[in-house]
């Protein structure tokens, strides 16, 4: 999919509901003027995986509210999760998430993020809850962020308290 018409949310895709599995496939110069510059996947229900794909040039308001300027993900319950496997994500923009914003608990494994930028945090992920980076090799290279997480900024809040939030990386990640 490459350069779709401007959208609200997902420049390319937008979903409610469920899960969704993408693979083999490629997203590039989409747009959103909010959330998900290619891809924005609301109330996800459903285990989602993205694999095998490539994600370069996408874009969601990297001064205002964007969020995920390749992928932005929610989930309707805690137990949902998301899987990012050997995928590239690369000169991604946005304000939090160069590259993914997600809520759901994501897995990363065997992917590159490289060039990604975020106005504000999060230059290549900007997660809310658990993220496990897994062994894989896994590069984060040349992302950028404003004011916090040039690779990965994670927070959990409920409410007015911090919640717990764990990070995994595992072997064969590496931060260039």
């Amino acid at each position: 999919v490459e350069k779709d018409d401007l959208h609200q949310d997902g420049g390319a895709i937008q979903l409610t509901g469920g899960g969704f599995k993408i693979e083999c496939c490629t997203f590039s110069n989409c747009t959103a003027f909010e959330l998900g510059g290619a891809i924005a996947a609301f109330a996800l229900t459903d285990d989602s995986v993205v694999s095998n794909s490539t994600f370069a040039a996408n874009f969601a308001d990297p001064v205002g509210n964007g969020l995920g300027g390749a992928l932005y993900a929610t989930a309707a319950t805690a137990d949902v999760r998301l899987t990012l496997a050997d995928t590239a994500f690369e000169q991604n923009w946005a304000a939090l998430g160069g590259a993914v914003a997600t809520v759901p608990i994501a897995a990363v494994s065997g992917c590159l993020f490289d060039g990604n930028a975020a106005g504000y945090n999060g230059g290549a992920i900007v997660a809310e809850g658990d993220v496990e980076i897994q062994a894989g090799e896994t590069l984060f290279a040349n992302n950028e962020a404003c004011c916090a997480g040039g690779a990965i900024d994670v927070y959990g809040f409920e409410g007015d308290s911090f919640a717990s939030t764990t990070v995994t990386i595992g072997r064969g990640v590496t931060f260039a």
